[in-house]
């Protein structure tokens, strides 16, 4: 396939300024909802950004990691046994997503879901290991709170990891940059008790003051 004087540069790029760089990633990243997508979601966005690494060649395939489902075990380091129950129904995924209960197969759901938290603590626990960069292209389920689940965010994926490195032996710090248009109100919640961490946000909404937080909002094009 031939490609264009642009694309060339960049693969060139690419490859002189390569780092080791180990991506998670599995074709069930793709949320089985067929109305995702009317909730703004593009449900095919890590198959996307898979296929670009790949032909850029911006990773080498061998860096490519399939997940494996986290654990309960894990999940509940963070979560309360009622939210992790009520992921079972139809009804709560339905919610956290935007979609018609019909429209929720919860074991495929809760199986992309476990797939991208899986993958989360699997990179963090590389990146402890050999001090190297990862990337998850799951994940960030940051409105997950302890009893709560909403915006997208079944469970918080961070924050497992995070518990999940703890109860491993790691006391050093862990600093969370959140760039999504909304604060990471969730994850507040979820490491409020954890002295060691520092959560800067950089969003688009103010939702007031978050404890834990350093929030920034940008001001708007015509107010700079």
């Amino acid at each position: 396939m031939a490609i264009g004087p642009r694309a060339f540069l960049y693969r060139l790029r690419s490859w002189f300024h390569r780092r080791d760089l180990d991506v998670w990633y599995d074709p069930a990243y793709r949320l089985p909802l067929s109305g995702i997508e009317q909730v703004g979601l593009e449900p095919r966005r890590a198959d996307f950004v898979a296929f670009w690494l790949r032909e850029s060649r911006a990773v080498v395939g061998s860096a490519m990691r399939a997940p494996r489902r986290v654990s309960y075990s894990d999940l509940a380091r963070v979560h309360t046994p009622g939210l992790l129950e009520s992921l079972g129904r139809p009804e709560t995924l339905a919610h956290v997503f935007g979609v018609d209960p019909s429209d929720v197969q919860v074991d495929e759901v809760m199986a992309t879901v476990r797939l991208a938290c899986g993958a989360t603590v699997a990179a963090a626990r590389e990146t402890v290991r050999t001090r190297r960069p990862a990337l998850n292209l799951l994940g960030g389920f940051h409105h997950a709170g302890p009893a709560s689940a909403g915006g997208n965010c079944p469970v918080n994926d961070i924050a497992v990891a995070i518990a999940a490195l703890r109860s491993e032996g790691f006391v050093g710090r862990v600093v969370v940059l959140d760039l999504d248009a909304h604060p990471p109100d969730g994850l507040a919640l979820c490491l409020l008790d954890d002295a060691s961490r520092w959560i800067g946000s950089l969003s688009g909404s103010d939702w007031g003051g978050m404890e834990g937080v350093d929030d920034v909002v940008p001001p708007e094009a015509d107010e700079a």
